[in-house]
Parts: C-alpha cells; structure tokens; sequence
C-alpha cells in the first residue's frame, strides 16, 4: 500500500511540475512600455504578439493584411514601443499608427509578389498576343499555418498533372503555365492538404494542422520516421483515431481486427494474431513487434490505454519491417501516442463507456442429453464396469451418484422401484443450469477516461488518466486498470526541440473463478467431469458438497474426526479464493532534436522501462486445497498425531520485473529540388532488457499475523494417510530465473523521390546480440531492402481522367528473428535438494545440446502493389502481391542416440515460403446529403514447409498432430484424416483402409498408416479472409457495420468418444445418431457402442475424414451507431463537441458453408458472447 501511495503522490508532483513548467512559459513576460526582442525569421504575427504580451498594446488587422508582411529579424534588449515599431516596420509593405491602446495597421504599398506577379502577368498577356495557346496563367502565392507562419517546402501541384514546386523558406511559390480552370493541390506534412481552384487563388493560403484523426493526413510512422504515403515503396496500413474509437475495448490490439488486408486473428488456436502469415516454428517470437512511441514496447499490451493511442500502422512487407532488423520477421505494429499541439489553445476531453456481454450460449454446446448420460452409466453398471471402483478401497476413487444408487439396490437397501424413481429425478436436471447460475454473470466492462492537451509557440503538453474496471463474465474474476500519461514538449528555440514523456500503469487481477465448468479428478476409475445431473446446491439451498480427489464415502469419515473436514463444495471454494495478481508498470521517454540547418537535424532518444507484477494465491485453512494437503500427510502415532505440513494456510507467491534501457542518436536530412526531394536516416541504438522471475511458497501462513512456518522438511519422505498416495516429499515450488538480452544496431535508411515521378528507396540494418556462446562473427546479421515507385498518373503520355491517379511500387526486403533463450553451448539445469527420489541430492539435466552453428531466422519477401484513385475519388484503394520464405528456422532434426545422447536436436533447419494478396478498395458509393462509404479488404495467404528434417516414423501420425503439420510440400496448416470407408451395416464398426483395402485393423491404420491411406483435408486456417466496412452518414447520425468472412479452410469437428464416455467424459450429442441396428449406416456416420470400448476404434472414428467439415463462414462482427450533438446545444452547456454512441459486437453468422451448430472460428465450437456499449465524448 505505501508503495502505491508513493507511485500516485510521485505522479501527481511530476505533472503539477509539467504544468506549472506550462503557465510559467505563457505568462513569463509583464507588461511594460519596453520591449525585449531577440528573433530571426519570425513571422510578423508573432511579433506582434510578443509585443502584446510584454506591453499589453494590441494589433489590430485583417489576416490577409498581415499575410503580406516579412518575417522578422531582430535583437534589441528594453527599448521603448515605438523605436521597436519603427525597426519591425521598416522595409514592411504596412504601415502603423498607435491608437490609445491599440497599434492599427494598414497596407502602405504593393507587396513585392504583387508586383511581380504584376509583372509577370503582363508578359504572359503579351505572349498570348503572340500565341494560340489556351488561356493560362503565372500564379505566385504564399503558404502558412493558421498563425501565419511560413511552411517552408510545401509541395504545389497542379491536379491531374506533372507540374509541381515547393514553397521557398518564407513560404513563397511561383507556378508558371497554369490554365484557369486547373485545381491546386497544397499538401504539408503534418497538415491537411487543401485543393484551390485556380480561379479563386488567394494570395495566402492557410492549411490547417492535423490535429485529433490523421486519417485526412497521408503520413504514416514506422518508429524510426514519419512518411508520405504518396512518395513512399513500402506496404503498410494506418488505423486513425476514428477508426480506433470506433470499437469499445479496454486493450488496444483488438480494436484493428477485421480493419486491414493481411492482418489475421486466430480465436481457435493460439489466441493470437499474425500479420502476413507466420515467420516462424518457435511459439515465443511469433508475434509481430510491438512498436509504442518509437521503441519495442517490452510489457503487456493490456497496459496500453486505447484512449491514449492516436494511432496505429502495421508495416507488412519486407522495405517496411526490414528498419526493424533481426525482431522483425513476423511484421510490426507501429503505436502512436497522442500529442499536444504548439499553438493550440488548452482543450480538455472526457469519455466514459459501459460495455455489457452475455453469458455464453452453454446449451449451444453439442453435449449428450441427461438421460442418455444415465442410460450409458446403467448399461456401464450392469457390464461390471463400476465393480473395482465400488470395491477399491486403497486410493477411494470417486463413482457417481447412479452407480451408487445401482449398487445399493443390488445390496437390496432401496427396492428397484426406489432405485428407479431416484435415477429418474435426475434425467431432467442438467448442471449447465447451475453454472450459468452461480459460476457465470454478465460481464460489465467500464472506461473513463479524462485528457488535457494545449500549447503555446514553446511548449505543448498532453495530460491524460484513465481508469478501467471489469466484472469478468466467471464470477470471482474482476480487474482494474489505472493509467496516467504525461508527455510535454518544449522548443527553447527554433533548433532545439525537447520532449519528456511519462507513463504509469497500476493495474489489479482477481481470478477466483472456478472455471467455466467443474471436474473430479480421475483417479484410474470412471471419473473426470462432473456428472451432467449434478447440483451445486442441495434441495435445502445449502452449497452441495462432492468427492473431488476420493470418494465422498471416504473424506466423510477418514480419520475418525482427527482429520480436518475433507469435504469439497465448490461454491464454498469460490468464497474462499483469494489469488491476485498486481502490476505497476513505468514508461519514460526523453527526446531531444537539433536543427543543424534547414535540411538535416540531430535527435536523441531515450526510454526506460519498468515493470514490477507480483502475483499471490492464498488458501486459506478453509480452502480445501489446503486442508487436502495437510491431511494427506498427517501421521497418527500411537500417542500424539504430527502434522508435516503445519495447520495454517499456504501462499504461492510469484514475482516477476522487466527493466528494459533503450538508447538511439539518429540523423535526419530532407532537402527539395524543384520537383525533387531527398530523405534519409541513419543512425544506431542500444537496447538491454532484463528479466527477473521468482516463485516460492509459505505454509502455516496467517495472512492477519503475516506469520509462517519456517521448519518445514522438504528433504524426507512421508507416508501418506492411509497409504493413499504412497510416500512423497512436501511440495516446494520453489524457481528463480533470470534472462538478460542486449541489442546493438546500426542502420540507414534513403529515399529519393525526382521529376515528381519516381521514387527509390533503400535501407541497411545490422544488429547485434548477446547470444550465449556464439562467435563474434556470428552475433550480427545485415539486413537490407530496396524499393522503387513510378506515378504513372504524372507521365506526360498518361491522360486518363477515369484514373488519375495511378502507382505501381515494388520492394524487397529481408528482416528475421531472433531467439535468446537459445544456447550454442551445452547448457545445465540445476535442481535443488529433494528433486532427487532416490538419493535426495543435488542434481542436473541437460537443458540443451551443444549448437555451435546457432544463427539468427532470416525472413525475406518481394512485394508488387498497384495504388489507384478513381474520378473524384469514387473508388480508391491498392492490390499487392507478395512472395515470402523464412530460412535457417530453428526446429528439431533427428540425432544419433547412441552419439549425441539424444534423438532430437536443436538447429537452424527448416524453411517456409509463402505467397499472398492484399487488396483493399475504399468508395464513396452515396455523398451528401445521405453519405455511404465503403471500405472492403481481402487477403490470401498461403505457407508452405519447403525444408523440415524431423519426419514421424509412419505418416499416419501427423493425422493427430493439431492444427499445424510440418510435412515437405505441404501447406503448413494442413489437416491429415483417416480415409473413411463407411460403417460395417452387420454391427456398426467404422471403416478404414490398410493398403488401400477396406480394414478394421484399427491398430495398424493409427500407427503403421501410410500416404495411401490418410487424406490431406485442407487448411485449418482460412486461406481467404477479409472484412466489409460501411459506414452511412446522415446530418448528426453515423452508422457503420463491419462484416467478416474467412473462406477455404476445413476444422475437426467433436463427435462421441467412447472410450472417453466410459471414462467420466461428458458425452457427445451424437451418442443420439449411433449404429443400432442395421441400415443405420445409411442414416449415420457414427459408430456403435461396444463395451468395452476400443480406444484404437475411438481414435480412428475421432480423426476420419468423416469428421471433417468446411469452416468457410460469413458473419456480422459488430455495428456502432455515433449520434454527434449540434454545436449549438454543445455550446450552450460550455462544450465545444458532444457525442454519444453505442457499439455492439460478436453479432452473428449470416451464411456457413457446414450445416452443424457449431461456430468454426471458436476454440469449443460456441459462438463468442455477444456485447452491447454505450458511452459519451464530450470536449471543452
């Protein structure tokens, strides 16, 4: 507790320091009837400003008149108003006159543009005397920012042609040979780009900074610079804000789903995402790079608030990944923070929402009914099947409440009427009933979130907090999220740029759920989930009690009331949960840049991380975890009863911190010629991040006391209670672990973008790191790419007015991954005292084989795409095709036993290739007064193993390998199935094939099947996949609908399983479409019950092709609904904006290509829950 009260008293002294930093620099100056001045090409507005705020004399013009004056140069230390007004006015085309308090100006002659567009004018009417051309004109102009600053090297261009220049350093063009009806295009970077019809060319134009959404901006980042897409090679996507704030989520990476081609979510498998497909074989660097604010982000990406993010570019191919070296093979996720802005007045945002989901759908779950369950366990009893476990009484195993009853009428306690009439009361109970009841609610997720932003011409800051809290859909499971972030920027002069950033996430876990449904641990008989008739409360409402590890006959008398009560009620267990898990992460970022001269700049950056999450499970002396424990080693003796393990509760504790240091200094140089223009990088950084992780336990814990046993023998052996485990040592998780990566990089990255035409560009990274053991020469690998564009639509033979805008790009690039866990040196595990069975020794094992040729993954990809724009931007959009490989993966390869000590080893042996499309069409079907846009993206993807050495001994065993297959040739994803013959009609058997001949060898088809004989069934990830964006605008309503479809993959779908019924699995709802009796198997695929059951039978039905159905769906994934207040009634409660909206998600499938009830893109085959948002913005 003081700890956190340290952190929230730290964080509130450091922004009051920041804001006081803030008002200080606005308010530095007094008023006076002197003036200090020292500037050097200031726009003239700002000095007038200045002036103000030093002698409180106001300026009072028209923006047009003061657009017309020259920057300011000047230095003079208190001297009197009107000898500072006489110096700034001379040479000025205005002109002034002092007025009480009040300076006016007024227009004294032409401007120098004037005159010589005059000038010019003149000449061109008399060449146009002498000609037959049609009417043009010269134009000249000047271009600012809203404060009348000058934008130096802003681009000029005449729509729909070649002809372009830059603005000079005051801001100033000159456009010859532009005819009257032509279109100017003005676009700066960070602004947005305006369109002027020629035939209203102000003398000044204005743009208008880029401030809350950049998606009418068309720059990108990608960490290291921020990039025009209009000159750039690369393949790259960006999420704005808008398209962020569209969705209601407490973390950010959900809220690109179903947004861009290439970007995958698999809900099924790994609960993961890939961009472009997988890079990899190694499950630890799979996932793409996260990038936040210009640096790997080291810690959990539920730490990122989204109401922070302005935001998100995914860089896909290997030009755009490759700046990212050897951690960028499986793409990367490029997080931009939000931002003050210089010259903006202070603006304070607030939002909250409120996002409810269902309870999931338990029935939709193709479960066997009550009643068969019941009719199974009776057939079950009368073939002998309970008798071992009703006569076991060495470890108790546990026997349902059926068999019971069964064998207490066969002990003629009850009669068979009395036994009939107990089994029929349970056929109509199901316990799904009791789990939605007690082990599920409906999940309430909550967001606030509070935002300052604001500056002056020196400083801007952005000031945020959030807070999130979350009843989980489990009951006992809760979080909360506390967030503040604090970034200030401070420009002390017009080369020198200095920015602090700091943020701090708290956050708080409670997960004493017990799960979404309940098991009884099998003990070598009969039992593993809970029996489907089973209460969680008795008939007297009290919490129902059940045998968990042994039978409820023998925990109720074990012990003769020496034991601790060895009952199990899972309601009460929920009550007496108590495992949380607390984090508090800090992020700082210091930033410095230096304009060396107009075209090349100098920063330095620096971040620091921290993350400090420690986690306890207490259970308590009522938990029955602990008293199972204690009980089991307690030992009567012939006088006095020992307790091994002390009476009290037991703390798992855990702990794990991350301290991560990343350093870079980079040049920047960008320089315009005419229709030319050059941009580099290049630079180096250094990166080291440590993690340290420890668990340890305390038993005789008193959580008032915080007290513990600290004489606990965790060296001998102890008899267990009645010999029911045998004899074991005391458990001791004990486990210290330590990981230390280092990351050295330099690297360099060019474009040249000439004739407004082409563009090339190229980039080189080496990284290095601290892999154990290998060789200086081997720790670095050079990474590059190479990328070149051509503007068809700029090309003087191109005059097509139905596209005018046309690019063709290509790139190549190679980027990778990289595993430090890896060794190239025989590494040792240590174990501890006890670890031992037989000798209660110190010991080792191998950790890993000897690997001295270990190198870095090597990821390359060639990328083609094509970026159009139709007529008045009807459709736009982009298509690219991409070719991928992945070599030198790590992956196993067989080894000689008898020469290595093992028949596996680890090396860089497998490879990958992949190809793909991206497309997305953008469309403005409908515009005003109703607006429909558009937005469609698909994508293929295919990864084929090209080289894998680890083969299985007969090729019938990748049928059951999961959902990934390296096989040589194959597609990585490839699901293999049993041939199916059909049912034997005389007694129901499923049928397969041996050598291509029918069989029932069940035996030899799972384990010595060959190629004949198995099928390649298709993928189990959606080769085609992508999205369907519309959005409908009317006056203050916005409507958007987002649907998905993932085609062309297959899935294994779940049927009955025998073998696993038997056993105390909850059965299949197939167990209703079984073989009974002949001509059945033209009715059904599924297979007889025998008893006892064949497990090699089970297996083979469970992984035949019968079983196999196509995935391919269409569903509505979520629609947002946005009403935005009139600024009027805005206005009148003092806000300058005010929305309201609601968002729902998980809507439905609309369309599947298989007819079971099942959804394909779920692990357990049930729909995701649907939710339902509400919530508010408002501004002031």
């Amino acid at each position: 507790m003081k700890i956190y009260v340290f952190h929230i008293w730290l964080v509130m002294r450091i922004t009051a320091i920041f804001l006081l930093i803030g008002f200080l620099h606005i308010s530095a100056a007094s008023k006076s009837q002197t003036v200090t001045l020292s500037v050097k090409n200031r726009p003239f507005a700002e000095i007038l400003l200045a002036i103000q705020q030093q002698t409180g004399y106001f300026a009072l013009s028209s923006q047009e008149l003061l657009a017309k004056a020259n920057p300011i140069s000047i230095h003079i230390k208190n001297q009197p108003l009107e000898t500072t007004l006489q110096q700034i006015f001379k040479d000025q085309p205005l002109s002034y006159e002092i007025t009480g308090k009040n300076i006016l100006i007024k227009e004294k002659e032409k401007t120098m543009l004037d005159a010589i567009r005059s000038a010019l004018v003149i000449s061109s009417e008399r060449s146009d005397e002498k000609s037959e051309g049609a009417a043009q004109q010269i134009l000249t102009g000047r271009v600012t920012d809203s404060l009348g600053t000058p934008l130096a090297n802003a681009t000029i261009r005449v729509k729909g042609t070649s002809r372009a220049t830059f603005t000079n350093k005051n801001g100033e063009f000159i456009l010859r040979g532009v005819e009257d009806a032509a279109i100017l295009q003005i676009s700066y970077l960070g602004f947005i780009t305006r369109e002027v019809p020629v035939s209203d060319h102000l003398p000044n134009i204005v743009l208008q900074r880029a401030e809350a959404s950049l998606d009418e901006v068309d720059v990108v980042s990608n960490g290291y610079q921020v990039l025009s897409k209009e000159r750039g090679t690369a393949a790259f996507d960006k999420v704005g804000q808008k398209l962020i704030e569209r969705k209601i989520s407490s973390d950010i990476i959900s809220r690109i789903e179903n947004l861009t081609p290439g970007v995958y979510f698999d809900k099924k498998y790994a609960d993961n995402f890939t961009v472009r497909g997988i890079s990899t074989l190694t499950e630890q660097i799979s996932t793409p790079l996260i990038i936040l604010d210009n640096f790997p982000y080291d810690g959990d990406i539920k730490n990122i608030n989204p109401n922070d993010i302005q935001a998100i570019t995914i860089l896909k191919d290997g030009a755009a990944t490759s700046i990212w070296g050897a951690r960028a093979g499986n793409g990367v996720i490029v997080i931009t923070s939000k931002k003050g802005q210089y010259q903006e007045k202070s603006k304070i945002s607030a939002s909250s929402s409120v996002n409810l989901t269902e309870k999931p759908d338990l029935f939709a779950a193709k479960q066997m009914s009550t009643s068969d369950y019941i009719d199974v366990e009776e057939f079950l009893f009368k073939n002998g099947a309970y008798d071992d476990a009703l006569s076991n009484t060495f470890n108790y195993p546990i026997v349902s409440p059926v068999a019971l009853i069964l064998q207490d009428e066969k002990n003629k306690l009850i009669t068979e009427a009395e036994a009939e009439s107990q089994i029929n009361q349970l056929r109509n109970l199901d316990v799904r009933n009791d789990y939605l009841k007690y082990l599920y609610r409906t999940n309430v997720d909550q967001q606030y979130a509070l935002n300052l932003s604001g500056g002056d011409k020196a400083v801007n800051y952005y000031v945020s907090a959030g807070y999130d809290k979350g009843l989980a859909s489990l009951v006992g499971n809760q979080s909360q999220r506390f967030t503040f972030k604090n970034q200030t920027n401070y420009k002390p002069t017009d080369k020198l740029d200095i920015s602090l950033a700091l943020q701090y996430t708290n956050s708080k876990a409670q997960n004493n759920s017990l799960g979404g449904t309940l098991v009884q641990n099998n003990r070598n008989y009969n039992r593993s989930d809970l029996y489907p008739y089973a209460q969680l409360k008795d008939v007297n409402g009290n919490n129902a009690y059940f045998g968990l590890d042994y039978s409820k006959s023998f925990t109720d008398t074990a012990g003769n009331g020496k034991l601790l009560d060895w009952g199990y009620s899972p309601l009460n267990e929920l009550a007496n949960n108590d495992n949380t898990n607390r984090s508090a992460d800090w992020l700082v970022n210091l930033a410095t840049t230096y304009k060396i001269t107009s075209f090349l700049n100098v920063e330095g950056r620096y971040q620091y991380e921290s993350s400090n999450s420690t986690g306890r499970n207490y259970y308590n002396l009522n938990s029955y975890y602990t008293r199972n424990l204690i009980n089991q080693y307690t030992n009567f003796g012939s006088s006095s009863t020992k307790y091994p393990i002390p009476m009290g509760g037991i703390l798992d504790r855990s702990q794990s911190t991350i301290n991560s240091h990343s350093g870079r200094v980079q040049l920047n140089y960008s320089q315009s010629f005419k229709q030319d223009k050059i941009a580099a990088i290049a630079g180096f950084e250094l990166k080291q991040n440590q993690t340290n992780y420890q668990i340890d336990r305390l038993y005789g814990y008193d959580d008032n006391t915080l007290t513990f046993a600290n004489n606990i023998d965790y060296l001998n052996y102890y008899q267990t209670y009645d010999n029911i485990n045998r004899t074991q040592v005391i458990p001791h998780p004990v486990q210290l672990t330590q990981l230390l990566n280092r990351f050295v990089s330099m690297y360099a990255n060019a474009s040249y973008y000439f004739s407004d035409k082409y563009t090339v560009s190229g980039s080189v990274r080496r990284d290095q790191s601290n892999l154990f053991g290998v060789k200086t020469n081997q720790k670095g690998v050079p990474l590059w790419s190479m990328g070149g564009a051509w503007n068809l639509s700029n090309e003087k033979f191109y005059s097509s007015q139905f596209i005018p805008s046309l690019k063709l790009r290509y790139t190549y690039g190679r980027s990778g991954n990289v595993n430090n866990q890896l060794s190239a040196l025989p590494t040792l595990i240590f174990r501890s005292i006890a670890s031992g069975r037989i000798t209660n020794l110190p010991n080792a094992v191998i950790g890993s084989y000897a690997n001295p040729s270990l190198k870095w993954e090597q990821v390359t990809m060639h990328n083609i795409g094509l970026d159009f724009i139709l007529k008045n931007k009807i459709l736009s959009g982009y298509i690219e095709y991409y070719f991928k490989k992945s070599n030198d993966l790590i992956s196993g390869v067989p080894a000689d036993l008898t020469t290595a000590g093992t028949t596996t080893l680890t090396k860089n042996a497998a490879s990958l290739k992949g190809r793909g499309w991206d497309v997305n069409l953008s469309a403005n079907i409908i515009v005003k007064p109703f607006n429909w846009a558009s937005s469609l993206n698909f994508s293929y993807y295919e990864t084929v193993v090209s080289k894998y050495y680890l083969k299985q001994s007969y090729p019938s065993a990748y049928v059951s390998s999961g959902y990934m297959s390296p096989i040589e040739g194959a597609n990585l994803y490839s699901i293999f199935a049993y041939k199916w013959a059909g049912l034997d009609p005389t007694n129901g058997d499923p049928q397969g094939y041996v050598a291509e001949n029918v069989s029932k060898d069940y035996s030899t088809i799972i384990n010595q099947g060959q190629w004949q004989d198995i099928v390649n069934s298709g993928s189990s990830m959606p080769l085609y996949f992508g999205s369907w964006l519309n959005t409908f605008t009317y006056k203050s309503f916005e409507l958007s609908i987002n649907i998905s479809y993932h085609f062309d993959y297959v899935l294994r779908k779940p049927s009955i399983n025998y073998t696993a019924l038997f056993n105390g699995a909850m059965g299949h709802s197939d167990y209703a479409k079984r073989w009974v009796k002949a001509g059945d198997e033209k009715l059904t695929d599924v297979p007889s019950m025998v008893y006892p059951a064949d497990n090699y039978r089970d297996d083979f039905y469970a992984y035949s092709s019968t079983n196999i159905i196509k995935g391919d769906n269409i569903r509505i994934q979520d629609c947002s609904l946005t009403y935005h207040l009139d600024n009027r009634f805005a206005r009148s409660i003092y806000l300058s904006g005010l929305q309201i909206y609601s968002y729902i998600n998980n809507i439905g499938i609309i369309w599947k290509a298989n007819k079971e009830i099942i959804d394909s893109d779920t692990g357990n085959g049930i729909r995701t829950p649907r939710s339902i948002g509400f919530g508010i913005r408002a501004s002031l």
